[in-house]
């Protein structure tokens, strides 16, 4: 059992943040517009949103996952910066990928769209990790 109050919690934050700066990234300049397309939603669509709110609750979830990433890696005895992104990696291509993949099949998405949601995950759980262990976390 993870005893989180030992957990570094600086790590941690620091982790959701990169995570966060990584989406706005990918789902941004890298791509956003590609995904936009993909999903069908507009500009206006995405004016319309409540963006603040979205934007508090996308950043509290990457808080839940660097939590669970720490609290793993630190139950597990990993803490070199190439094995925590190695675990990253894995976390999101043996649970993330599988569960979208799923679900994109069953709603008739295009695999574009689960490549950059996917590809994403796995990226932004490495990063997570990277961070926590560079952090000493």
């Amino acid at each position: 059992m993870p005893d989180f109050p030992s957990l570094n919690w600086l790590a941690v934050i620091a982790a959701a943040f990169a995570a966060f700066v990584l989406g706005w990234l990918w789902f941004g300049p890298l791509f956003g517009r590609r995904w936009q397309a993909e999903i069908g939603l507009t500009e206006e669509q995405i004016a319309a949103g409540n963006t603040p709110k979205v934007f508090a609750i996308a950043f509290a979830l990457n808080v839940f996952m660097s939590v669970a990433v720490a609290a793993f890696r630190v139950t597990i005895g990993i803490t070199s910066p190439l094995m925590s992104a190695g675990f990253g990696v894995c976390v999101a291509v043996s649970f993330v990928a599988p569960v979208l993949a799923t679900n994109y099949l069953f709603s008739h998405r295009t695999k574009t769209q689960l490549a950059i949601d996917a590809g994403y995950f796995v990226v932004m759980y490495a990063v997570i990790g990277l961070v926590q262990s560079l952090l000493g976390g």
